[in-house]
């Protein structure tokens, strides 16, 4: 790290030569900040391959690519990134900036820029490393998040940060909220830490392992409510869910997804089985949990569309006693 931080020290005479690698549309408000950035010059970007999307499964270009092509800057969607190597080699870059690439780079990559190669994890570092930042941070019940953007290492998000913007999570917020706004917040940040690299004031401080937590990629098992958990904990995870792929639960043993919802006030549910609906009425559906009750306010049954309880009350027929998850 002390040659990192004597390579910062020695600032950088702009323009910078810089690749950018990310591929979902998280990463698509930062690579712009770097187009519009007058400091450092995007001379390609990496992306993932197209692959298939939505109902048809037409293939389609990540929304990386689509903003690159627009902006006219070369592209390489390598299966292996060995395959472009020599390509990327060839441009000498000063800096490497990552945001959401989707694989973890080889050494040879993490050595090819002269300055560093920096990545923006969606997460205030040492907490949440690993896939899964944004859910994990509110399936944690934290009451803040942000962005940090580290010197990368061999080892997953454990690099140095260079520098951080945090922002607080409401109990409004889901993850689709968290997302867009964890995106305008990287961008928000570069233009700042560009402009402290070029005067040679940006520092690399160490993580604190001991404080380091871990996420991994989420699976639908994740995503399946347990109402025999705290409905604090289901509101979470409705939350960390929502508003895709969503939490899954079962009606009379069809799929059901709940997208949005609230812990409700303190009714007499402790005779009731979790699960179990409380109440019925437009404005909501009340289900007891393992402790305190669950209020379903946006749900969407298997191939329909996401729709208020007031609306799916209107083609389904639900009474108090019916029960969820079996």
């Amino acid at each position: 790290m002390d040659d990192l931080n004597a390579r910062l020290a020695a600032g950088a005479t702009p323009p910078l030569r810089t690749i950018f690698m990310g591929t979902p549309e998280i990463a698509v408000p930062l690579f712009e900040a770097l187009i519009q950035d007058e400091l450092i010059t995007v001379d390609a970007v990496v992306s993932q391959p197209d692959r298939p999307a939505g109902r048809g499964r037409r293939m389609t270009a990540p929304a990386v690519v689509q903003a690159a092509r627009s902006d006219q800057i070369p592209v390489h969607q390598p299966e292996r990134l060995r395959d472009v190597r020599s390509e990327l080699e060839e441009l000498q870059p000063d800096l490497l900036v990552v945001m959401a690439y989707g694989k973890i780079l080889p050494g040879w990559l993490l050595d090819l820029p002269r300055i560093a190669p920096l990545n923006v994890h969606a997460s205030l570092l040492p907490r949440h490393r690993g896939a899964s930042p944004i859910q994990s941070a509110i399936l944690a019940g934290d009451e803040q998040t942000g962005v940090s953007l580290m010197a990368m290492t061999p080892e997953m998000d454990a690099g140095p940060v260079l520098c951080t913007r945090s922002i607080p999570i409401t109990d409004d917020d889901d993850a689709g909220r968290l997302h867009d706004a964890i995106a305008r917040l990287a961008a928000e940040m570069w233009p700042e830490a560009s402009a402290r690299l070029v005067a040679g004031t940006l520092q690399a401080c160490p993580q604190d392992d001991e404080a380091a937590t871990y996420c991994r990629k989420l699976t639908p098992a994740d995503r399946r409510i347990d109402w025999s958990r705290p409905a604090v904990e289901i509101a979470r995870q409705v939350r960390a869910f929502s508003p895709r792929p969503g939490a899954s639960t079962t009606l009379a043993g069809q799929p059901l997804k709940i997208l949005a919802g609230t812990v409700a006030p303190s009714v007499a549910a402790e005779q009731l089985a979790p699960g179990q609906i409380v109440a019925v009425d437009p404005d909501g559906i009340a289900v007891a949990t393992g402790d305190g009750v669950y209020r379903v306010r946006r749900l969407q049954s298997a191939g329909g569309r996401p729709l208020s309880v007031g609306d799916w009350l209107r083609g389904h027929a639900l009474r108090p006693g019916a029960r969820l998850g079996e």
